[in-house]
């Protein structure tokens, strides 16, 4: 008997992973999407992972093999595998800040269907030009020139599948929404009514639906990537969701906002200001003689003002140029 070989053994089975890593680690039950309930409540999309892999059978791949295979095969069951939460790190390798090879691993479902919420160009093209006509003057969150450019430049890309999951893209993609979001509450009737009928939905249906898109392809851009178009993405949420009336949760996106703003020191006073040898204007007027008594250049604008109303015959509500 002991001198019987010992009997070969199979593979042992993988047991399925039934919480995200944060839920395990707080012992809450897990609702195993991506981002699950719980990491989206505390705003922390970019740590929801699924750490448990299966055992390899002959029908699958090992999620190692379908990250560095680049066959169509591997890329769709990656896709596949990857909607369902199984792998690990499943898209923060494919936000970058550059453009990536054709064969990248595409967004998962759920990001992928935010990303195809931007309105046809026709419609999106009326929603962005009443966004500058009645919106952006309240806040002056865009300058409307450079936000012309970059949304040109995302229609010509529009196609392009390596370009979608850079960080960049995915901003503008948000900021796009947003923009679209806060446009549809500012919207004249006969627009509503067309874009109503057009759609297929009522305007208050699709300015939730851009805004919940937007949600979602914001939670994928990690802290500090994607630049100003991030914190300006997030600032038009909190705005939304003031128009709205909901108070506590636009306090909330402001405050993230702001974060991102810090994290690209957008506090920071520019370099012309801080060490720049541009010296500061004066206070006074720019006097031949210097003297001591010249008016500063707002007292100086009162007084233009005053003799204006005085040489007009203008009631002067009891003030003269004396006092």
């Amino acid at each position: 008997m002991a001198d019987q070989p010992p009997v070969a053994r199979g593979p042992k089975r993988g047991r399925r992973i039934t919480a995200c890593a944060q839920c395990q680690k707080r012992k809450k039950k897990c609702d195993r999407r991506w981002p699950c309930n719980h990491c989206r409540k505390r705003n922390l999309a970019h740590e929801c992972e699924y750490e448990g892999k299966m055992a390899p059978r002959p029908e699958a791949h090992v999620p190692d093999q379908i990250v560095q295979d680049s066959s169509p095969e591997s890329t769709s069951a990656s896709a596949a595998v990857t909607s369902l939460g199984y792998i690990s790190d499943p898209m923060f390798k494919t936000i970058t800040t550059a453009a990536q090879p054709d064969d990248a691993i595409g967004l998962p479902g759920p990001a992928l269907e935010a990303s195809r919420a931007v309105p046809p160009r026709p419609y999106a093209d009326i929603l962005v030009q009443n966004f500058f006509d009645h919106v952006n003057h309240h806040y002056c969150v865009l300058y409307k020139p450079s936000f012309q450019a970059s949304y040109e430049l995302w229609w010509s890309r529009r196609r392009d599948a390596s370009s979608q999951c850079t960080a960049s893209t995915i901003a503008a993609t948000s900021l796009i929404l947003r923009v679209c979001a806060n446009s549809i509450q500012f919207l004249p009737v006969d627009a509503q009514a067309r874009l109503e009928e057009d759609l297929g939905e009522t305007v208050a249906s699709l300015g939730q639906r851009y805004h919940t898109a937007a949600n979602t392809l914001g939670d994928l851009i990690p802290p500090g990537l994607a630049g100003l178009v991030n914190s300006q993405q997030l600032f038009l949420g909190a705005t939304w969701l003031k128009a709205e009336a909901n108070f506590v949760d636009s306090w909330h996106m402001l405050a993230v906002s702001v974060r991102q703003a810090q994290e690209i020191a957008v506090f920071n006073r520019p370099t012309i200001i801080s060490s720049g040898p541009v010296p500061y204007p004066s206070s006074t007027l720019d006097l031949s003689g210097r003297s001591l008594d010249a008016p500063s250049a707002a007292l100086a604008k009162i007084l233009e003002n005053q003799l204006g109303r005085v040489l007009s015959g203008s009631d002067l509500t009891n003030q003269t140029l004396e006092e």
